[in-house]
Protein backbone atom coordinates (compact mmCIF):
# COMPACT_ATOMS: atom_id res chain seq x y z
CA UNK A 1 0.00 0.00 0.00
CA UNK A 2 0.88 3.31 0.51
CA UNK A 3 1.98 5.65 2.57
CA UNK A 4 -0.14 7.48 4.96
CA UNK A 5 1.14 10.86 3.58
CA UNK A 6 0.47 9.45 -0.65
CA UNK A 7 -2.61 8.42 -0.12
CA UNK A 8 -5.68 9.96 -1.81
CA UNK A 9 -8.42 11.35 0.58
CA UNK A 10 -10.82 8.25 -0.36
CA UNK A 11 -8.54 5.60 0.84
CA UNK A 12 -7.34 7.88 3.57
CA UNK A 13 -10.85 7.78 4.50
CA UNK A 14 -11.70 3.93 4.19
CA UNK A 15 -8.63 3.55 6.30
CA UNK A 16 -9.80 5.13 9.63
CA UNK A 17 -13.59 3.64 8.75
CA UNK A 18 -11.44 -0.35 8.98
CA UNK A 19 -9.50 1.40 12.09
CA UNK A 20 -12.60 1.72 13.78
CA UNK A 21 -14.15 -0.94 12.82
CA UNK A 22 -11.57 -3.05 14.06
CA UNK A 23 -11.17 -1.02 17.22
CA UNK A 24 -15.22 -1.39 17.84
CA UNK A 25 -14.44 -5.54 17.31
CA UNK A 26 -11.62 -5.21 20.15
CA UNK A 27 -13.52 -3.59 22.62
CA UNK A 28 -16.32 -5.96 22.16
CA UNK A 29 -14.10 -8.54 22.05
CA UNK A 30 -12.90 -7.53 25.38
CA UNK A 31 -16.01 -7.22 27.48
CA UNK A 32 -16.97 -10.56 25.63
CA UNK A 33 -13.48 -11.75 27.27
CA UNK A 34 -14.12 -9.77 30.49
CA UNK A 35 -17.81 -11.34 31.07
CA UNK A 36 -17.12 -14.84 30.60
CA UNK A 37 -13.99 -14.88 32.92
CA UNK A 38 -16.76 -13.73 35.63
CA UNK A 39 -18.32 -16.61 34.98
CA UNK A 40 -15.51 -18.59 35.07
CA UNK A 41 -14.22 -17.17 38.26
CA UNK A 42 -17.93 -17.55 39.82
CA UNK A 43 -18.21 -21.40 38.84
CA UNK A 44 -16.67 -22.66 42.17
CA UNK A 45 -18.53 -20.02 44.48
CA UNK A 46 -21.69 -21.84 42.14
CA UNK A 47 -20.43 -25.17 42.37
CA UNK A 48 -19.93 -24.63 46.54
CA UNK A 49 -23.34 -23.43 47.05
CA UNK A 50 -25.13 -26.54 44.50
CA UNK A 51 -23.51 -28.92 46.47
CA UNK A 52 -24.35 -27.08 49.66
CA UNK A 53 -28.18 -27.19 48.76
CA UNK A 54 -27.50 -30.83 47.33
CA UNK A 55 -26.28 -31.78 51.21
CA UNK A 56 -29.01 -29.93 52.53
CA UNK A 57 -31.54 -31.82 50.75
CA UNK A 58 -29.75 -35.28 51.18
CA UNK A 59 -29.84 -34.18 55.09
CA UNK A 60 -33.61 -33.62 54.88
CA UNK A 61 -34.57 -36.52 52.87
CA UNK A 62 -34.74 -39.35 55.74
CA UNK A 63 -36.71 -37.00 58.04
CA UNK A 64 -39.41 -36.16 55.12
CA UNK A 65 -39.47 -39.87 53.90
CA UNK A 66 -40.23 -41.00 57.52
CA UNK A 67 -43.16 -38.29 57.57
CA UNK A 68 -44.30 -39.52 54.49
CA UNK A 69 -44.56 -43.12 55.46
CA UNK A 70 -46.21 -41.76 58.75
CA UNK A 71 -49.11 -39.95 56.54
CA UNK A 72 -49.25 -43.29 54.40
CA UNK A 73 -49.68 -45.14 57.84
CA UNK A 74 -52.62 -43.01 58.81
CA UNK A 75 -54.04 -42.99 55.46
CA UNK A 76 -54.31 -46.80 55.76
CA UNK A 77 -56.05 -46.31 58.94
CA UNK A 78 -58.41 -44.41 58.14
CA UNK A 79 -58.90 -46.16 54.81
CA UNK A 80 -59.53 -49.17 57.27
CA UNK A 81 -61.84 -47.58 59.87
CA UNK A 82 -63.97 -45.90 56.91
CA UNK A 83 -64.23 -49.64 54.69
CA UNK A 84 -65.35 -50.89 58.29
CA UNK A 85 -67.87 -48.31 58.97
CA UNK A 86 -68.97 -48.97 55.48
CA UNK A 87 -69.71 -52.50 56.40
CA UNK A 88 -71.39 -52.01 59.78
CA UNK A 89 -73.27 -49.08 57.95
CA UNK A 90 -73.99 -52.10 55.08
CA UNK A 91 -75.15 -54.91 57.57
CA UNK A 92 -77.37 -52.43 59.97
CA UNK A 93 -79.08 -51.39 56.42
CA UNK A 94 -79.54 -55.19 55.83
CA UNK A 95 -80.42 -55.70 58.97
CA UNK A 96 -83.47 -53.16 59.25
CA UNK A 97 -85.12 -53.88 55.97
CA UNK A 98 -84.59 -57.88 56.20
CA UNK A 99 -86.13 -57.24 59.78
CA UNK A 100 -89.45 -58.52 60.21
CA UNK A 101 -90.85 -55.40 62.13
CA UNK A 102 -89.56 -51.55 62.53
CA UNK A 103 -88.36 -50.22 65.68
CA UNK A 104 -91.83 -48.27 65.69
CA UNK A 105 -93.70 -51.46 64.79
CA UNK A 106 -92.16 -53.23 68.04
CA UNK A 107 -92.17 -49.95 70.16
CA UNK A 108 -95.88 -49.90 69.15
CA UNK A 109 -96.68 -53.84 70.46
CA UNK A 110 -94.26 -53.46 73.43
CA UNK A 111 -97.35 -50.47 74.48
CA UNK A 112 -99.85 -52.41 73.94
CA UNK A 113 -98.42 -55.36 75.33
CA UNK A 114 -98.28 -53.01 78.66
CA UNK A 115 -101.77 -51.71 78.19
CA UNK A 116 -102.85 -55.13 78.43
CA UNK A 117 -100.73 -56.17 81.52
CA UNK A 118 -102.21 -53.00 83.04
CA UNK A 119 -105.22 -54.03 82.10
CA UNK A 120 -104.72 -57.42 83.43
CA UNK A 121 -103.32 -56.34 86.60
CA UNK A 122 -106.36 -54.45 87.44
CA UNK A 123 -108.56 -57.69 86.60
CA UNK A 124 -106.57 -59.29 89.44
CA UNK A 125 -107.29 -56.64 92.17
CA UNK A 126 -110.93 -55.79 91.16
CA UNK A 127 -113.81 -57.43 92.51
CA UNK A 128 -116.74 -56.58 89.94
CA UNK A 129 -116.12 -57.65 86.92
CA UNK A 130 -119.49 -56.87 85.26
CA UNK A 131 -118.29 -52.85 85.75
CA UNK A 132 -117.66 -51.33 82.89
CA UNK A 133 -113.97 -50.77 83.69
CA UNK A 134 -114.13 -54.55 84.19
CA UNK A 135 -115.73 -55.36 81.01
CA UNK A 136 -113.21 -52.38 79.07
CA UNK A 137 -110.51 -54.33 80.57
CA UNK A 138 -111.78 -57.96 79.55
CA UNK A 139 -112.13 -56.89 76.04
CA UNK A 140 -108.80 -55.03 76.23
CA UNK A 141 -107.16 -58.36 76.91
CA UNK A 142 -109.37 -60.23 74.62
CA UNK A 143 -107.77 -57.78 71.28
CA UNK A 144 -104.22 -59.00 72.17
CA UNK A 145 -104.67 -62.10 72.98
CA UNK A 146 -106.58 -62.97 69.48
CA UNK A 147 -103.86 -60.41 67.78
CA UNK A 148 -100.67 -62.11 69.05
CA UNK A 149 -102.60 -65.83 69.08
CA UNK A 150 -101.56 -66.54 72.70
CA UNK A 151 -103.76 -69.66 73.91
CA UNK A 152 -107.33 -69.14 74.56
CA UNK A 153 -107.48 -71.44 77.52
CA UNK A 154 -104.67 -69.65 79.27
CA UNK A 155 -106.07 -65.99 78.68
CA UNK A 156 -109.54 -67.39 79.87
CA UNK A 157 -107.82 -68.87 83.08
CA UNK A 158 -106.25 -66.02 84.03
CA UNK A 159 -109.32 -63.93 83.41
Amino acid sequence: GAVKEGRHEFQASVVDMVGDLLQTISVATQQAVEEAQGQVDGVDADRAARHAALAAAQDALPTLQAAVAARQDIEAAAKATLSEAHEKAAVATEAESSGKFSYDEVAAQVAELLVALEALAALKGASADSSKEGKAQHKQLAHVSHKYALDTTLVEAVL
